[in-house]
């Protein structure tokens, strides 16, 4: 099935009615990411089409398939708490995007705007900010 497996060790959050996993960690590589499912999956680019090999990093805005289920072949999108440039990593660029997005200077869409939700209480504002602060320096 194309589900989050209840051995696995992940924080991540399988939505397939919103059409997003959550919580992916920054850094995440394709096989730590296949590791937390109960079925094989592939991990494309957001174009959906470029493959990323098992090494790579997934991130937010990534096409993860379902492959091996009795489902087709499922697709949600990766989301990284705070990675809203869609590079995998938490960095100052996704700092100043935030702090854009909070003041309206910027606007972000799908995925990319819920990686602005950083702490995920659905309350796009400044406690997101503090928390992506608080990823930088960790």
């Amino acid at each position: 099935a194309f589900a989050l497996s209840s051995t696995g060790n992940t924080k991540c959050a399988l939505d397939r009615t919103a059409g997003y996993i959550y919580n992916v960690p920054a850094r995440c590589t394709v096989t730590t990411l296949a590791a937390g499912f109960e079925c094989g999956i592939e991990v494309y680019e957001k174009n959906g089409t470029t493959k990323l090999a098992s090494t790579d990093y997934v991130k937010t805005g990534c096409v993860i398939v379902g492959v091996e289920t009795n489902e087709g072949s499922p697709k949600v999108i990766a989301v990284i708490p705070g990675d809203n440039n869609g590079d995998g990593m938490i960095s100052s660029v996704d700092h100043i995007g935030l702090r854009g997005f909070i003041k309206q200077d910027t606007t972000f869409t799908g995925a990319f705007y819920e990686a602005c939700d950083v702490n995920r209480d659905k309350a796009w504002d400044t406690l997101d900010y503090i928390r992506l602060k608080q990823l930088l320096t960790n």
